[in-house]
C-alpha cells in the first residue's frame, strides 16, 4: 500500500484529471455550437467566397490561447471588412452580371452582408478563442507526463546483438 502520502496523489491526480475532462467539455462543446452557428451565419451572406473562407479558417488548429486570439481577430475583422465592401462590391457585381436588375439583387445581397458577415466574424472568433482554451487546459493539464519521463537504463542479456545497454520510458 502506498500510505496516506499515495492516497493524497491519487486524490490530487483524480481531481485534476475531473477538472480537466469538464474544462475539456465545457470549452469543447461551446466552442462547437458557436462554430457551428459562424457557419450558418456565413451561408446567409449568400457570398460563396466568404463561406468558403471561414470553412477554411475553421478547419485550422487552435494550438494555443495566443494562436486563438490572433486567429480570432482575424476572422472578426474578415468579417467586418467583408461587411462593409460587400455594400459597395455585391451591387457592381450584380449590374456587370445582369444590369439593372442585378445592382437591385446585389444592393439586397449587399445590405444583408453587411449584418451577416460581422455577426459571423464576431461568433468565429468566439469559437475559435474557445477552442484554444480547450487545447491550452489540455496542454497545460497534460504536461505533468511529459516533464519528467522515468528513464530506466537496464543492461541487455548477452549475445543479443545490440548495444550493451538500452532505455525504456517506463510506460
Amino acid at each position: 500500500f502506498l500510505g496516506i502520502a499515495g492516497f493524497g496523489r491519487g486524490v490530487a491526480r483524480g481531481s485534476r484529471d475531473l477538472l480537466g475532462k469538464a474544462v475539456f467539455s465545457v470549452f469543447g462543446t461551446a466552442g462547437k455550437m458557436t462554430g457551428s452557428l459562424s457557419k450558418n451565419l456565413a451561408m446567409l451572406s449568400m457570398d460563396n467566397d466568404f463561406v468558403a473562407e471561414t470553412q477554411k479558417s475553421s478547419r485550422r488548429k487552435k494550438e494555443h490561447i495566443g494562436h486563438g486570439l490572433m486567429q480570432g481577430a482575424k476572422n472578426l475583422g474578415s468579417g467586418f471588412f467583408g461587411g462593409i465592401t460587400g455594400l459597395v462590391m455585391d451591387p457592381i457585381k450584380g449590374a456587370q452580371k445582369s444590369g439593372a436588375k442585378g445592382f437591385f439583387k446585389g444592393v439586397g445581397k449587399g445590405l444583408l452582408g453587411a449584418v451577416t458577415k460581422p455577426t459571423a466574424g464576431v461568433v468565429s472568433a468566439a469559437s475559435t478563442t474557445l477552442h484554444s482554451i480547450e487545447n491550452t487546459a489540455k496542454l497545460v493539464l497534460n504536461q505533468e507526463e511529459k516533464i519528467n519521463p522515468v528513464v530506466r537504463v537496464r543492461p541487455l542479456p548477452p549475445k543479443s546483438g545490440k548495444p550493451d545497454h538500452w532505455q525504456d520510458s517506463g510506460r
